[in-house]
């Protein structure tokens, strides 16, 4: 059957709910047009990838149905095949004979098993950190490990340096004469910004993938960071193009929950801290989960403002039985003007649990702080 029949046949079954947002399938990537990175799944399925992934041709993965456009399937990478097969760091906890246990900053369990431990690993020690490759996932006698085939020790964290400036004009003007593009989905080189952290050497500014230089890795624990673009690939790499930069600075603002620190007014509504309890009842009546980790429905936070102008509540594992692994702003009402970068206080009105520790919140924000 040709391609084109392929895709008439499809588009007839999609319309009958074959396949639906949610669905995770295995896909392989293979020669695509039109700027777009092509799949086909093992049973036949057509599609593209999401924006900002960058993938050779004849790569596997494990993705999951996002969206539909024009009747063609959109796929992301699930986290578990990101997490799998990207380097994790880690940090040692446990060295035994014949192997190494250690554990990722969000938690997760990593071993490494040998006869000979090789001489590169021989001088770890309880604390040190290291690079574990491509990871297996099991579980055995109810607890879920990883399994790698390689470890190594992890360089240096870099710190954050008074010196990693914005490019002046000049600078990007030579950068462009020696080949490099000058922008990449609103991404501009020689700028910081403020990204999501996936791993210690990759992470994500409006779902764009951005890779540390050889050298840079984030801190352990960073979930958010300040970046320097020091690199977008001249011509393209499939549908996309690379880009690089280097490491500035972690997130240092905290969400301020309720303390008796923060001597907020049980008579000022939009102050930090304060709790709308017959606003909580209501939505928690309408279907609003109650919490979310440390977050409680109806209360204000101290949060910042994004780039893209969502407010950013921040992953949190202070309650380990509930952990917040991420929180994606759904809605976002307004009782003010505000910009990025800006603090606020914002009340949290609806919360949605996806499930694996992800939320959506919806949200209001009452006042520039």
């Amino acid at each position: 059957m040709t391609e084109n029949n392929v895709l008439k046949m499809q588009t007839k079954l999609l319309s009958l709910n074959f396949l639906r947002e949610g669905d995770t399938l295995k896909v392989q990537v293979i020669p695509g047009s039109g700027g777009k990175i092509q799949v086909r799944s093992n049973g036949g399925i057509l599609g593209i990838l999401a924006p900002g992934n960058s993938f050779a041709q004849g790569t596997s993965i494990e993705a999951k149905v996002t969206a539909f456009e024009n009747d063609v399937p959109v796929f992301e990478p699930t986290e578990e095949w990101l997490f799998t097969n990207q380097p994790q760091r880690a940090t040692v906890s446990l060295i035994f004979p014949r192997g190494i246990g250690a554990e990722t900053p969000n938690g997760k369990l990593i071993y490494y098993e040998y006869n000979k431990l090789p001489e590169v690993l021989q001088d770890l020690k309880v604390g040190d950190e290291v690079l574990a490759y491509n990871l297996v996932r099991e579980a055995k006698n109810g607890c879920e490990m990883y399994k790698a085939s390689r470890l190594e020790p992890a360089p240096k964290e870099s710190k954050p340096t008074s010196e990693l400036e914005a490019w002046s004009s000049q600078r990007i003007e030579d950068a462009y004469n020696a080949g490099l593009s000058k922008q990449w989905q609103g991404i501009f080189l020689g700028k910081k910004y403020w990204v999501e952290v996936c791993n210690s050497n990759s992470a994500l500014f409006k779902g764009v993938p951005i890779s540390l230089e050889e050298g840079s890795y984030f801190p352990r624990g960073c979930k958010r960071a300040e970046v320097l673009i020091t690199y977008i690939s001249g011509e393209k790499v499939g549908a996309n193009k690379e880009i690089r930069a280097k490491f500035v600075r972690k997130e240092d603002v905290f969400n301020e929950a309720p303390a008796k620190s923060l001597h907020y007014r049980f008579d000022d509504p939009t102050s930090i801290g304060y709790w709308d309890k017959k606003f909580a009842y209501e939505a928690e009546a309408q279907g609003s989960k109650r919490l979310a980790g440390i977050y409680q429905l109806g209360r204000n936070y101290k949060v910042e403002i994004s780039e893209d102008g969502k407010p950013i509540f921040l992953p949190s594992r202070e309650k380990p039985m509930y952990p917040v692994n991420s929180v994606k702003i759904s809605k976002v009402s307004s009782e003010c003007d505000f910009e990025a970068l800006d603090q606020v206080s914002c009340r949290i009105d609806f919360i949605y649990n996806e499930g694996n520790g992800n939320y959506a919140f919806e949200v209001t924000v009452l006042k520039v702080l």
